[in-house]
């Protein structure tokens, strides 16, 4: 029996999906995870390559795990980097590598007697009451419509691929029979989802919510210019606190920079939908992302992207605040204009540390913690 052991350093939504697919694929076919890298025969390292910072850890992975496993152990690496990155992956690895979108070349590779594409179930055999609130990750496509100037994952999947609904709903109803009652929808965009399996996000939503009513979603990654086109439809599911989760990325506060990265909504567009929303639930889990030092990003561009998460922080938003790095083949990559890294790091520090601010401010027990001293919360804000 084969033994398997894998590693990985994606934490996004698409990853973890991806993951959790390799790992039922795996006991599918009656193969046994290794709890212990050098007891394993094969040992798959799912990398992550979308910024500098991911793709040096995803290396340093790889070369730990030539370390780490029995010299007669097959080591294939998966993901992003292979598609991202294939020169800087050639130095450290010379085997098998499959990239994100190809995970069916796992079959003929592993000799599977069940195909990666019959995989319809990646949760758990059961989930209890004592996990109620774990969420479900349910992929209904790939790919996006979007052409971001810093963005090197359309490079990967390309345009929208959408799931066709009954596959969708097969593997809903699955995770329900197991006692999952979250659901996080996955996609590049999932607001572009149907188009091409003549569907919607809107119609995908109505099918879900019909055959289970105590369900709710969170989607992940919505451009807020395809939203603008799907907000109607998914009011409803908002206001009844089916949607119960929204990442709507912004990242800039600079109209001029947002041009720069070729989305096409103004910052006037995105406050306007963060009102929409909270209008139709208040209590919503508001997520968004930030990007920081991107090419040509004048100072004040920079205080315009901190005037917006001031703005923001009247509402419940998470933030995930990344310096902008370089991604070959990406247009922001031939751009002129990069920031120097001091310059990139000091303006990171300083974002980071105001959406920490707006976070505890809008967290009571955090804020509990703040002004009677605790040293943990005080270290993350200096």
């Amino acid at each position: 029996m084969k033994k398997f052991f894998l590693y990985t350093t994606g934490n996004c939504y698409p990853s973890q999906s991806d993951c959790k697919l390799i790992t039922a694929y795996i006991k599918e076919n009656e193969w046994k995870l290794a709890k212990k890298i050098g007891n394993a025969d094969i040992v798959i390292v799912y990398t992550c390559a979308f910024t500098k910072d991911k793709e040096d850890k995803s290396l340093n992975l790889i070369k730990q795990a030539y370390q780490e496993k029995k010299g007669s152990a097959q080591l294939i690496v998966v993901g992003c980097l292979p598609a991202i990155n294939k020169d800087r992956l050639s130095k450290v690895h010379k085997g098998i590598a499959v990239t994100a979108n190809s995970l069916k070349e796992l079959d003929d590779l592993l000799q599977a007697k069940v195909s990666i594409k019959e995989i319809s179930y990646t949760g758990s055999s059961i989930c209890s009451n004592k996990n109620k609130h774990k969420e479900y990750l349910l992929r209904i496509g790939w790919g996006c419509n979007g052409e971001c100037s810093y963005c090197a994952i359309k490079i990967i999947f390309g345009q929208p691929h959408s799931r066709p609904v009954s596959d969708i709903i097969l593997e809903y109803e699955k995770a329900y029979r197991r006692g999952y009652r979250k659901f996080a929808l996955i996609s590049d965009d999932p607001g572009t989802y149907g188009k091409d399996v003549n569907s919607s996000l809107a119609v995908l939503f109505e099918e879900l919510c019909d055959k289970h009513t105590d369900c709710k979603f969170t989607l992940a990654s919505i451009n807020p210019h395809t939203f603008k086109s799907i907000f109607p439809y998914l009011e409803k599911y908002i206001h009844q606190k089916k949607i119960w989760r929204i990442h709507l990325p912004v990242e800039s506060g600079s109209n001029r920079i947002i041009r720069l990265m070729n989305r096409f909504y103004t910052v006037d567009d995105f406050k306007s939908y963060i009102e929409a929303i909270v209008a139709s639930n208040p209590a919503i889990d508001l997520r968004t992302d930030i990007l920081v030092g991107f090419p040509r990003e004048t100072e004040y561009d920079f205080q315009q992207t901190l005037k917006l998460v001031g703005w923001l922080g009247r509402y419940k938003v998470e933030y995930q605040c990344l310096p902008y790095s370089r991604r070959p083949n990406t247009k922001a990559d031939s751009m002129s204009g990069h920031l120097d890294q001091k310059t990139k790091a000091t303006r990171f520090k300083i974002l980071q540390r105001l959406c920490w601010i707006n976070s505890i401010l809008n967290k009571p027990y955090l804020f509990k913690q703040l002004t009677s001293g605790n040293n943990v919360v005080l270290q993350k804000l200096r």
